[in-house]
C-alpha cells in the first residue's frame, strides 16, 4: 500500500483523472442532449433554482472534438508540472473552486443569460495563471527544442500562453450560439482567480 501510494505520489494523478473525464464524459455523452441539459450551466437557471452542482458539472463537459481537444492539451501541458508543483490536494481545489469562480464571475455580468455554458476553460485558464506564477522564469519542459530556447525562456512561456488566450478567444466566438457559450469573460475571471489562488496558497509565503 505504501509504494502504491508513493507511485501515486509522483504522477500527476488529479491531472490525469480529469482528462480521463473529460474523454469518457465526451464519449459517452455527446449525442445525449439530456447531459447538457443536467450538467451545463446557464445564469438565469442557476439563479432561479439555485442548481449549486452546475457551477462544477459544467466544467467536464465539452461541445465538440476541437473544444475537447484543446481543454486536454492544454491541461495536460500546464496541469502536470503545476500539481506536482503545489501537491495533488491543492490542485484539484484550484480546479473545482477556479470552475466555479470564473463561472460566477460571467454571472455577475450576465445574471439573465438562458445560455448554457460548458467546458473547462475557465478552470484551465486559472491553471495556467499558476503556472506562470510558479513556473514564470522556466519554459514549458514538453516543447525543450534546443539549449538555445533556454535563453529565451520567459518569451517562450508568454507564447505559448498567448497562443492558448487565442485558441480560446476563437473558441469563444465559436460556441457563441443558441446552443452553447463558453464566454471571454470565463476565461478572464479563471485567469484571474488562478493568480489570486496562487498568491494566497503559494509556498513561497
Amino acid at each position: 500500500m505504501k509504494n502504491a501510494a508513493a507511485a501515486i505520489n509522483r504522477l500527476p494523478a488529479v491531472n490525469l483523472f480529469l482528462i480521463v473525464s473529460f474523454v469518457v464524459i465526451y464519449a459517452v455523452g455527446a449525442e445525449k442532449d439530456s447531459i447538457f441539459t443536467s450538467l451545463s450551466f446557464s445564469p438565469s437557471l442557476f439563479f432561479d433554482r439555485l442548481a449549486f452542482w452546475r457551477i462544477i458539472s459544467y466544467a467536464f463537459l465539452h461541445y465538440d472534438f476541437f473544444h475537447l481537444a484543446a481543454n486536454t492539451v492544454f491541461i495536460y501541458i500546464f496541469g502536470n508540472d503545476l500539481e506536482m508543483e503545489i501537491g495533488h490536494r491543492q490542485y484539484f481545489l484550484l480546479f473545482i473552486s477556479a470552475s466555479a469562480a470564473s463561472v460566477l464571475f460571467y454571472s455577475f455580468f450576465n445574471s439573465r443569460s438562458s445560455i448554457p455554458i460548458i467546458g473547462a476553460s475557465g478552470a484551465i485558464s486559472a491553471i495556467v495563471a499558476g503556472y506562470i506564477y510558479y513556473f514564470a522564469a522556466q519554459k514549458i519542459r514538453y516543447f525543450r527544442l534546443d539549449p538555445f530556447v533556454h535563453h529565451f525562456s520567459k518569451i517562450f512561456i508568454l507564447l505559448f500562453v498567448a497562443i492558448w488566450f487565442v485558441i480560446q478567444y476563437i473558441d469563444s466566438i465559436m460556441a457563441f450560439t443558441d446552443k452553447t457559450d463558453t464566454g471571454w469573460l470565463i476565461h478572464i475571471g479563471g485567469f484571474m482567480y488562478g493568480l489570486l489562488f496562487s498568491a494566497i496558497f503559494s509556498r513561497k509565503y
